[in-house]
């Protein structure tokens, strides 16, 4: 009897030493766990870059985790860097507007500068189609205000003609045909229209004079030789920048004595 009841004592002792071993094994459990789970200071702190401790952006993460799935958040928002990939020429087309003339000397220089940069095909195609959209607007809009500006100097010529428009304009070409040469025509051919008819008026005005003996003999004028206005002539053709390529009469006027001085008339 008295053998059972040390046995269940000591029983009764081994069960309690179980007990309060668990019970201080997991409070030491509990307070590495505390340590280990690290607090946001601590994590932080853990940094080794004294900027990144300083970050304000980096406070607002309570722990790594957060940190992470906020990046992996932004990747899946602005995709996932690629890696680099190398564009053939052939790659980079692009389509241009209807009725658009293609500037290769423009154009090719760019297609080489994106394929040096790196510039993804697509994106390149955006830029060119972009760039003569707006370049064919812009085209279009010249091409509309010159026809208002001819129709406008036409529209004046025929209220002060009246009846007699057609027939000044045929007799201003005759006057024009009368002291130029076939040179002169392909120079009047590059004119624009407005240019045309303001050149048709001079001629009307020359005309209408062309009788009178001092026509092209102005008080002080300085006679030239044939070969001189021939000379001069040829100049202001090939000086673009003359206002007599826009058609401003004082030019044009100039143009027509030199003309008369060329075929002896002066």
């Amino acid at each position: 009897m008295t053998e059972q009841v040390t046995e269940a004592v000591e029983n009764t002792q081994t069960i309690d030493a179980i007990e309060n071993s668990s019970n201080e094994e997991r409070v030491a459990t509990l307070a590495v766990d505390q340590q280990e789970a690290p607090s946001q200071e601590n994590w932080i702190n853990q940094l080794t870059d004294n900027d990144l401790k300083s970050s304000k952006s980096l406070a607002n993460f309570k722990d790594i985790d957060g940190l992470a799935k906020s990046y992996i958040n932004l990747e899946k928002k602005l995709g996932a860097p690629r890696e680099d990939v190398e564009y053939k020429a052939e790659d980079y087309t692009f389509e241009l507007p209807e009725d658009y003339t293609a500037n290769d000397d423009i154009l090719n220089p760019v297609k080489d500068k994106a394929i040096e940069l790196g510039i993804k095909p697509e994106a390149f195609k955006e830029l060119v189609q972009t760039f003569t959209g707006k370049e064919s607007e812009v085209l279009g809009q010249l091409e509309q205000d010159k026809q208002e500006q001819t129709a406008k100097i036409q529209e004046s010529l025929k209220k002060e003609w009246g009846n007699k428009y057609e027939e000044r304009l045929e007799n201003a070409d005759k006057i024009w045909q009368q002291f130029t040469s076939a040179e002169d025509d392909k120079v009047l051919e590059t004119l624009q229209p407005d240019a045309k008819l303001a050149i048709a008026k001079l001629m009307d005005n020359i005309g209408q004079k062309i009788t009178s003996p001092s026509i092209g003999k102005q008080e002080g004028a300085t006679l030239l030789t044939r070969e001189e206005a021939n000379n001069k002539i040829q100049a202001i053709y090939k000086d673009k920048d003359h206002p007599f390529h826009r058609g401003e009469p004082s030019a044009v006027a100039e143009i027509f004595e030199l003309q008369k001085a060329r075929v002896g008339e002066v």
